[in-house]
């Protein structure tokens, strides 16, 4: 039976209309950060890996993940970006159905895409806007990179930023989530704090990191706590963060100016130093 696909009205390859990542968004993404061959965070990005393929049901043999990751980051050159798309391969009923074996591994693709970046210096001074309408979402997946990123677009629509600002979600209840690509840390009465997460977000390596090891690092509990962005404007610092950029100090919440930066940067320098310039 004949088989065509058109692009804007140029001919397309079919084999992409075969894909169920491409389909459906029948699985989840990782991005890294990979500085001449090293990964930041790798074992944080394995856990989450293995951690999203669990949650879709998606078998994913822990060698062939290594193989395709170690040929990527063995591509990359000194500085660059490293996407994971982890997915189910073609299923026979050709519909959201999914008839593929829970543990046949030859029915996951493994895509991995590599962008070299130009050298940088840290960005400051974050710029957060809240968002009115709240982000929305995925039960039973809260937490994970999804490819269905529909809940952040959706919300984000029509929103013009100017110069580096970035958008800040909060969820049904009105508390704080995350912006569009990064977590959210704010030092508030002697502890740094971030979102629970509970209703939507991504837990991100970096927020992962921090919880488990940012007291170490700066000497100042790290945990958990719902917090409103009206809230978030009293607190004495606030940072974003992710894989990619590391730490990103926060000058101004919906307008109102942030004073306070020293623990923020001290953070950074210990981070940075310790991923070797991240």
């Amino acid at each position: 039976m004949k088989t065509v696909a058109f692009k804007n009205g140029t001919a397309y390859d079919t084999a992409v209309f075969a894909e169920r990542a491409f389909m459906y968004a029948d699985g989840f993404f990782e991005t890294m950060r990979c500085r001449r061959g090293r990964v930041a965070l790798f074992d944080y990005h394995i856990l989450r890996i293995h951690r999203s393929a669990k949650a879709l049901k998606i078998p994913v043999d822990s060698d062939t993940l290594h193989r395709r990751l170690a040929q990527a980051i063995g591509s990359a050159g000194d500085d660059a970006i490293l996407k994971v798309v982890i997915g189910r391969a073609y299923s026979d009923r050709g519909s959201y159905a999914c008839t593929n074996s829970v543990s046949d591994t030859d029915q996951v693709n493994i895509y991995t895409f590599v962008r070299d970046v130009a050298p940088r210096l840290p960005r400051e001074g974050a710029a957060l806007k809240t968002l009115p309408e709240p982000l929305i979402g995925f039960a039973g997946f809260n937490g994970l990179k999804l490819i269905n990123r529909l809940n952040y677009i959706v919300a984000s629509v029509g929103v013009k930023l100017g110069e580096n600002e970035e958008l800040l979600f909060v969820d049904s209840r009105g508390n704080v989530v995350e912006t569009m690509h990064h977590n959210i840390f704010a030092f508030c009465d002697g502890r740094f704090i971030t979102p629970k997460m509970e209703l939507a977000g991504v837990r991100g390596v970096m927020r992962e990191y921090l919880l488990d090891e940012g007291f170490e690092l700066l000497n100042v509990p790290f945990e958990q706590s719902d917090i409103t962005s009206a809230e978030l404007q009293r607190c004495e610092e606030v940072f974003i963060s992710n894989a990619v950029d590391g730490i990103v100090s926060v000058s101004t919440v919906d307008g109102y100016k942030l004073l306070g930066r020293q623990r923020t940067l001290a953070l950074r320098e210990k981070i940075h130093a310790k991923w070797d310039g991240m």
